[in-house]
């Protein structure tokens, strides 16, 4: 069975099954998917400076964000 280099290693820290693996992976694929276009038409239209600013920012809130999520230890 060939997995991604990564997936592994989440399903053995996350303890979670292959299929639960697969289903992650989906989600992320078909976001990728969704936004891919989105950002590309942005990229060619506006400042790609900006993008990034944006996208950083954006990035640094959600990591901010989930910082106060509660562990939880199994």
């Amino acid at each position: 069975m060939i997995f991604s280099g990564v997936l592994i290693k989440v399903e053995e820290e996350f303890d979670i099954t292959h299929g639960q693996g697969g289903l992650l992976q989906t989600a992320f694929v078909i976001c990728y998917f969704v936004s891919a276009p989105l950002f590309g038409f942005l990229g060619d239209r506006y400042s790609r400076k900006m993008l990034l600013l944006v996208g950083v920012a954006l990035w640094g809130a959600c990591t901010a964000i989930s910082s106060f999520m509660p562990v939880r230890y199994t």
